[in-house]
């Protein structure tokens, strides 16, 4: 057998413990698992704090995003309004241009007649 396992466990199997032996050792683990607890914590806090700046962080690009295309989609509803605009002046127009057609062929006519 090894001299550490000799001494790790077997002398310590053996030998009876003391009140304050056994208080120290149960107070040093107490510590230890104490320290590991606020560690653990401060883990957590971070990573909490990371998701929360995550959560802003993409919230603040979703809005950027939607305004976005919120301008984007202005500018399609301006530009349907003002194709909409030409198509009904063009309309006019034609109708203008065929009155103006109407009367030069009975201008030509009249004068024809004449």
């Amino acid at each position: 057998m090894s001299k550490d396992f000799i001494d790790n466990v077997l002398i310590k199997l053996k030998r009876e413990y003391q009140k304050d032996e056994v208080l120290m050792a149960v107070i040093k683990e107490n510590s230890d698992l104490l320290v590991e607890l606020g560690k653990l914590k401060s883990e957590i806090d971070y990573l909490e704090h990371q998701l929360t700046l995550k959560a802003k962080e993409n919230n603040q690009k979703f809005i950027d995003y939607k305004n976005e295309l919120q301008k984007e989609l202005n500018k399609e509803v301006l530009l349907d309004k003002r194709i909409a605009k030409q198509q009904e002046t063009i309309k006019e127009k034609n109708k203008i241009i065929d009155n103006l057609r109407k009367s030069v062929s009975e201008l030509a006519y009249k004068s024809l007649r004449k």
